[in-house]
């Protein structure tokens, strides 16, 4: 007996389908790539236009509802992890929109504010897509919300995407790979991808370490504020 090949079996398939189910099937795709479509969009002129990835924005927005945050915190209000967060705000840190500070009550909590221009740019930027769903989605009635919630969770099923990990984020890739987002408006303009400019900073730092030739390392005997006192003998 002849095997049925994956191509032979998709074929038989579709041919099986009625007229109606292969018509609802073109307008759930239709309407899957017009979401993909309005998301890449939305993405890309954030981008463009601001310099700035849907991922840095809403950490910008949850730090401006919090005022002074810890990365645990800032984690827990994004729902992202906080490795995700740390790397985000090194970014938006490189970019001088937000700045990081040591606690004074405890040298080891790491606090994270907006800058002045950090406010500035928040201020200009606009909603996001999420946000926009979320004013048209509060304004149905409970029923109409809880069957929107079944019929996306059965899509995402349906997709074989139910158990993946996820933000809670309209945008187009992981929430932290935004280094590359900076198009080439941003270069013309002279700034920098983050990632760019942090790796040319630690090098030049690193040169500035470095010992001249000839010249012996000096130990330096300065005490971080990092760094424990020793106990007095």
């Amino acid at each position: 007996m002849k095997a049925i090949g994956g191509g032979q079996r998709n074929r038989r398939r579709r041919k099986g389908r009625s007229a109606q189910t292969q018509e609802y099937f073109q307008e759930v795709l239709l309407a899957l790539r017009r979401i993909i479509r309005a998301t890449d969009l939305h993405s890309r002129h954030l981008s463009k236009q601001y310099g700035l990835t849907t991922p840095q924005v809403y950490v910008l927005q949850a730090i401006d509802d919090l005022g002074e945050v810890t990365t645990g915190q800032l984690s827990g209000r994004v729902n992202l992890s906080q490795a995700t967060v740390t790397t985000i705000l090194d970014r938006l840190e490189s970019r001088g929109l937000v700045e990081r500070y040591r606690s004074l009550a405890d040298r080891r909590i790491v606090h994270a504010r907006l800058t002045t221009q950090g406010q500035k740019v928040l201020k200009n930027a606009p909603p996001l897509l999420q946000e926009r769903f979320m004013a048209a989605f509060e304004s149905l009635d409970i029923a109409a919300q809880d069957r929107t919630v079944k019929t996306l969770k059965e899509v995402a099923d349906m997709m074989g995407a139910g158990d993946l990990d996820a933000a809670p984020l309209l945008a187009v890739g992981p929430p932290a790979a935004d280094a590359d987002a900076f198009d080439g408006r941003s270069r013309r303009s002279g700034l920098k991808s983050p990632t760019k400019a942090s790796l040319e900073d630690r090098r030049s730092l690193s040169d500035r370490k470095r010992p001249a030739p000839g010249r012996p390392k000096r130990r330096s005997s300065t005490r971080t504020s990092d760094q424990p006192l020793k106990p007095s003998k």
